[in-house]
C-alpha cells in the first residue's frame, strides 16, 4: 500500500528536505502517518540527520532506523544506535520488515541507474510507503 496525503497546507510552507530543519514539517506529517497507519516500526531511507525519525520518537515510536551517509553522523538528531551509514545506491537487505518505510527527497540525488535498486529496497522493507521526491526541473542541491 502506498500512502498519499492530501491536505490543506500551503506546500511552500512545508520543508521536506531531511537535512535542513524539516522538524516543523515532520511535526505536521508524522502524527498524520501515525494516526492513519499506526506503525510500531519505521525505516527512513535517506534520513539525513534524522528530523523525521526524531518526530516519530517524540510521538512514542522508538523502533526506528535511519539510513544515510557517514557525513550525517556529526549532526544526527536521533541516537546513533538508530542509524546505519551506507550508500543508498547499493543493494540493502533487512532481516525484517518495518511497518512503515519513508523516503523523502532522496531519489533525485541518486543516479538513474540506482532507481530500480532504491525502489526494490523500499518495497522489500515495508508494505506501507511514504514517498516524496523532486519533480523534473525542480531546483535544489545536487538533483540529478
Amino acid at each position: 500500500m502506498i500512502l498519499y496525503i492530501e491536505n490543506n497546507f500551503n506546500m511552500q510552507e512545508l520543508n521536506f528536505h531531511p537535512i535542513d530543519n524539516s522538524s516543523d514539517t515532520a511535526k505536521i506529517c508524522v502524527p498524520l502517518l501515525i494516526e492513519m497507519y499506526k506503525p510500531k516500526s519505521v525505516l527512513d531511507l535517506g534520513c539525513g540527520i534524522g528530523w523525521w525519525l526524531k518526530s516519530f520518537i517524540n510521538n512514542g515510536i522508538t523502533d526506528v532506523l535511519g539510513i544515510d551517509g557517514h557525513n550525517m553522523i556529526p549532526e544526527l538528531k536521533i541516537p546513533t544506535d538508530n542509524f546505519f551509514a551506507c550508500d543508498l545506491s547499493q543493494d540493502l537487505k533487512f532481516s525484517r520488515k518495518f511497518d512503515l518505510a519513508i523516503c523523502i527527497e532522496v531519489a533525485e540525488h541518486l543516479d538513474e541507474k540506482s532507481a530500480d535498486q532504491l525502489v526494490q529496497t523500499i518495497i522489500n522493507s515495508s508494505d506501507t510507503v511514504f514517498w516524496s521526491s523532486a519533480t523534473i526541473g525542480q531546483g535544489g542541491f545536487n538533483h540529478i
